[in-house]
């Protein structure tokens, strides 16, 4: 069986963070009740995911090992581009592990 490239950590969402989430201006995302994170498998530190992108703020749930609901900040995106394809990183600023583009 081959792992899987990302974390499988999973974070509930309350339903004040749901709505919260959901009532942003120009909230571009359905809200789901549960997130997972989007680094890659084995990462070290918080987990990480975005939680929503709102007319150019992008949202990010992070959350601990100990933590059932997480916190939101508004973190800046990856600003690395592969190369070849010239995809961008789909991950905040300062992320640990490979970038999202290595993790297909």
């Amino acid at each position: 069986m081959v792992p899987l490239p990302f974390c499988t950590a999973i974070v509930e969402l309350t339903q004040a963070q749901g709505e919260f989430l959901s009532s942003l201006p120009c909230a571009g995302l359905v809200v789901e009740p549960y997130m997972r994170c989007s680094l890659e498998a084995g990462h070290r530190g918080r987990h990480v995911t975005l939680a929503q992108g709102s007319s150019m703020t992008d949202w990010w749930a992070t959350w601990g090992t100990e933590d059932i609901h997480g916190e939101f900040l508004v973190l800046p995106n990856c600003s690395i581009t592969e190369p070849i394809t010239e995809d961008a990183c789909v991950l905040p600023a300062e992320h640990v592990g490979k970038h999202s583009f290595e993790l297909v």
